[in-house]
């Protein structure tokens, strides 16, 4: 975002018995609020990508979001 230096995300799947297993790493940020924020925004689009999949009406993404923020920041100590 603006001057913000690039970051890096790798996608992994990795078979889980009849599931799979999906790792996202998100290298390269600058900074706690970032990170927090990142890791919010992944673990929201990966459960509504999941609800999705599952044939599920998804959450709403904000809402999610606000809530899942505020529990990483408890997490992280931020």
């Amino acid at each position: 975002e603006g001057d913000a230096p690039d970051s890096e995300v790798t996608f992994e799947l990795e078979p889980q018995g009849d599931l799979t297993r999906l790792t996202v790493t998100h290298r390269k940020l600058f900074n706690p609020d970032t990170m927090r924020g990142v890791a919010a925004g992944w673990h929201v689009h990966v459960g509504i990508m999941i609800e999705v999949l599952n044939g599920e009406t998804p959450a709403p993404f904000w809402q999610t979001y606000m809530r899942v923020e505020d529990a990483y920041r408890e997490r992280l100590g931020q």
